[in-house]
Parts: structure tokens; sequence; C-alpha cells
């Protein structure tokens, strides 16, 4: 592509300045369509001063060669821990410390220290502590991008090894959770109970913005806003002779200061999901988490502590979605 520039010479610009100072107005500016090759010897001369009036330049379009980003970039390997079994991650170094959370079998943590008989562990951006008895070392991986959104697994599905696509990692359950943090054109690479790998589109569901999971092995609950988790606590779910149903149900309605002749029990806040069973306060429970629901759960419900249930209250809605997993 050439570059067109228009060129005059002294004599010339002399008479057009003349002409713009006699009639004071605006000189529109010179341009030309065509410029020859080779310019003629009376277009200019080369030993005098040129005066630049405008360049009218078209730049050949290239195409922009960019670099395309790895879908693994973002994955470092770290020291972590591995569970072999139901775990409770503790603030502190005692059984005796209040419990953060608990994991199940197979939860992968980053390691951030090792004391006597106690790993340091990152959960989400808490730290805790996990009893050796329960854990051991491995090298696993984390991600230096934020979770993007999550999934449900709709069938059982396997977790694809990130670097050799050929090695399952485990069987991923009906109606376990993963965290996304990209995609190819037929997988997502998650998280899942942390560890990372890729796992088919085709088995899996969104939950988008905000939801609630509980979880009956841990038995804790969390709500996440704008997929972001906002609340964590520990519940109490059905027994094992009345369970809480497994499965993605929505909240179908909210309500106030609920009494229930029958069980003789009022609650400030209801907010049922599949048939009879919902999540609502539990003013007379004292303890929540561990197996109290194995032998002194609900009928079904969800009994959530009196501190939490108003939080969870504000922030969803009706049809809000509430994935409930073992």
């Amino acid at each position: 592509m050439k570059k067109f520039i228009t060129y005059v010479t002294p004599i010339a610009m002399s008479a057009l300045m003349s002409t713009t100072l006699a009639c004071n107005k605006k000189v529109e500016t010179i341009k030309e369509e065509y410029v020859p090759d080779t310019f003629k010897s009376d277009t200019f001369d080369i030993d005098e001063e040129v005066d630049f009036i405008e360049t009218n330049y078209i730049p050949e379009e290239k195409e922009e060669e960019k670099e395309e980003k790895n879908i693994l970039d973002s994955i470092s390997s770290v020291e972590c821990i591995c569970t072999n079994g139901r775990v409770n991650i503790r603030k502190d170094m005692s059984t005796d410390s209040e419990r953060i959370t608990q994991v199940d079998k197979g939860y992968t943590l980053e390691l951030l220290g090792e004391y006597d008989d106690w790993y340091q562990v990152k959960y989400l951006d808490k730290v805790g502590y996990v009893t050796k008895k329960y854990a051991n070392r491995v090298v696993g991986y984390k991600s230096s991008d934020t979770m993007s959104s999550m999934i449900y697994v709709t069938e059982s599905a396997p977790l694809i090894n990130m670097y050799d696509p050929s090695e399952v990692l485990f069987d991923i359950p009906k109606n376990e959770i993963c965290e996304v943090y990209g995609e190819i054109d037929n997988a997502y690479l998650v998280n899942c109970k942390g560890n990372f790998g890729f796992i088919s589109k085709s088995n899996v569901s969104s939950l988008d913005n905000t939801y609630v999971i509980i979880d009956i092995s841990t038995q804790t609950l969390r709500l996440y806003v704008d997929n972001e988790l906002v609340l964590e606590t520990f519940v109490v779910t059905g027994k094992d002779s009345t369970p809480t149903y497994c499965g993605f149900f929505r909240i179908r309605e909210k309500s106030e200061h609920v009494h229930w002749p029958e069980f003789n029990v009022t609650v400030d806040y209801w907010m049922p999901f599949n048939r009879g069973e919902g999540m609502h306060d539990a003013s007379w429970r004292k303890m929540f988490g561990s197996d109290l629901y194995k032998k002194d759960g609900s009928h079904g419900c969800v009994n959530i502590p009196v501190i939490y249930i108003k939080t969870i209250y504000d922030n969803v809605e009706v049809g809000t979605p509430v994935l409930v997993k073992k």
C-alpha cells in the first residue's frame, strides 16, 4: 500500500496564504486522490524547503498475531495434604478448638505448615489445622485465577488428568459440585474437592449467581451470592429414618413465623424446596454438625443456627437453586 502525500511549492504556498489573509476565510485542506510513482521535476525542488500540508495514509491491514493463552497457564503445583477420612478443619491445633468446617475423604488442601501432630492448611480464604491422623502429604495444584462459576454433576463423570487425558483421577458422583476455572471446546477445567482436572460439558449443569449447597456427609450449608461464598455453617439434616433427599431443587416459597402444631414447633424463617423439606432455624438445638443427624436428625428439613438464618433468608428468593448432595 502506498503512502499518499501532497506537497506544495513555496510559491504556491505563498499565494495560498495571501488568499487566506485577504478573505479571512478558512482554507479547506488540500487533498489529492493520486500521486504518480515518480514525481516530475517541476513538482518540487528537492533542495527547497518543503511545507507539509497533509498526509493521507492507509496502513496495510495486518492480522495481529495474538498469542493464545494456554488454559493451564494459571495452574501451578503446590504442597498439599489429602484427607483419608472425614475430618474437621479447626481454628487452632486442638481437638477442642472451634471447627471451621468439615471435609470428606479425598479432599485436597494446600499445605502451609507442619507442627507436631497437625498440618496447617488453607481452606478457601481461611487458615486452619487438620490432624495428621486423617491426612497424607501429596503434591497438588492451585490456580492463580478466581472461580468463574460453579457446576454440578448431573450424571457420574470422570475427572481427567490435566496433563494426561488418558488418566482418570477419580469418578465424580452425581450431584457433586465443581468450581470452574476455564474451559475448552468440550470440557471444563474444574476444582473438585481440591483436585484439578477436566470434566466433560455433557455431564454437568450450571449453578450461576445465587444458590445454596447442602452437604449431608459433612453436615454443612454454603450460601453463594454472585458466585461468591458469603456464608458457611454447620447444620442438622434428616435422620436415617426420615432423610433429607439429595438432588437439585428450587426454593418454593418464603415465610416468616411459621408454627407446626403437630411438632409443637415455631420457626422464624421457613424456605421449603422439596415437598415438605425446607430450610429453617432451630432455636431448640444447641449443637450442629458432626453425626448428630444420624440419630437426632430432623424429619427431613435442614435445621440452621439462629444466628445465620436471616442472612440466608434475605439473600435467597423463590426459585433460588438448592443443591443437596452427599
